[in-house]
């Protein structure tokens, strides 16, 4: 679509998903199988026609630049416009980023300045959806607001983290706040955005240099700080979200993907969500393979049973094991007769003949990228895991 820049923050909330997070942003933390979590975010733009997309970077930014490399996937190596990346404030500092701050912004504001589009689309990367967004930027247009904001009615889960903004909305769809949702009470049916916002560009950079002493302000908050200046309405999201607010939350709408319903709303879609292109060979089942209701990547080896479970590209499952409701990521070697149940394995691990792991499904056992663990090896005090 012309005359609309995207803007992506994949700096927001990369210090919630424990070890997932240690050597990655929350933006390349795989997904579904083939999945990151910024193919959503990305898709969403590229689905909308959106053909120039700035990328917020974090200071651990590599897996990001080797997962979108030069933007090829999602149609954005172009001579005009294309794929950006965009430095964040932290960028080289120890520590976790930044969530949709308005320094980032700040820090990126030549980019708004060259850009000779008219309107501005920003979004963070820790929401599953696909989502195009034609409707709300005619609606954008059409009723001359300077602000338009997505959010979606939604029930809390009870374990997920209370940190995020909730809007209050007269009838005519104009915003009244955009408030902090309270942290010692969980909220249960609520108008939550987003993290979503269409924007005029120029205004854009007024409000931003018009606040260059509130730098450490979340983007997001700021703009409920302008709903009596500025003629700000929110549009209602009604189909899937998954919002990635902790291992649990990531756990959670994982499985969700179990659900042939979420499952065709996320992938069936006339607009699809683009990944980087792997080419590996189908996945080959043994004599002993037994898999059931679970979505499995190709490349892999399962001589063993497979339930209610993620398999990423090229995981080996060996002959005796018992997988049951967890994610295996690319490339972990599950040796034989071992039994995971509630468990989350990132990349690279391998787990030796016999081991027994098992977490909770309220509280997945999450086990570090690279890890080897044995019958030997396997702690209480370090791993948490309840005897099987």
């Amino acid at each position: 679509m012309k005359n609309v820049t995207g803007i992506i923050f994949s700096t927001c909330y990369d210090d919630i998903l424990m070890s997932l997070t240690k050597e990655r942003p929350i933006s390349t933390v795989p997904f579904g199988g083939r999945y990151r979590l910024i193919d959503f975010a990305l898709s969403n733009m590229v689905n909308t026609g959106i053909r120039t997309v700035g990328i917020v970077t974090p200071q651990n930014y590599r897996s990001l630049l080797d997962h979108i490399r030069s933007g090829k996937d999602w149609f954005l190596d172009r001579k005009s416009g294309g794929l950006f990346i965009l430095p964040s404030s932290k960028s080289g500092e120890e520590g976790p980023g930044p969530d949709s701050l308005l320094k980032d912004m700040l820090y990126n504001l030549d980019f708004l300045r060259k850009s000779r589009d008219e309107y501005v689309i920003i979004s963070s990367c820790n929401i599953v959806m696909n989502a195009n967004y034609r409707e709300a930027l005619n609606f954008h247009i059409s009723n001359d607001n300077d602000i338009t904001l997505i959010y979606k009615e939604e029930r809390s889960r009870d374990n997920e983290r209370e940190d995020v903004l909730l809007i209050d909305q007269a009838e005519d769809r104009r915003v009244r706040a955009v408030l902090r949702s309270d942290k010692d009470k969980l909220y249960r049916a609520s108008k939550t955005l987003l993290d979503i916002a269409i924007i005029n560009r120029e205004l854009l950079i007024e409000i931003l240099k018009g606040h260059d002493g509130q730098e450490n302000i979340n983007f997001f908050e700021l703009l409920g700080r302008l709903v009596d200046k500025l003629r700000i309405y929110a549009l209602e999201f009604r189909g899937y979200t998954g919002r990635i607010l902790s291992i649990n939350s990531y756990f959670q709408h994982s499985m969700d993907l179990l659900n042939p319903r979420v499952r065709t709303e996320l992938f069936m879609k006339r607009d699809k969500i683009h990944t980087k292109i792997t080419d590996n060979p189908p996945t080959r089942y043994g004599e002993n393979a037994l898999v059931a209701n679970s979505l499995v990547g190709s490349g892999c080896k399962i001589d063993g049973q497979v339930e209610n479970s993620i398999l990423f590209r090229e995981a080996e499952i060996g002959k005796g094991s018992v997988v049951m409701n967890s994610i295996i990521m690319q490339k972990n070697i599950i040796g034989k007769d071992v039994l995971l149940e509630n468990v989350i394995l990132d990349k690279f691990v391998t787990i030796k003949d016999g081991t027994i792991l098992r977490g909770e499904e309220d509280n997945p056992l999450t086990i570090d990228k690279g890890a080897i663990i044995g019958p030997e090896e396997v702690s209480h005090e370090k791993y948490n895991l309840r005897s099987g």
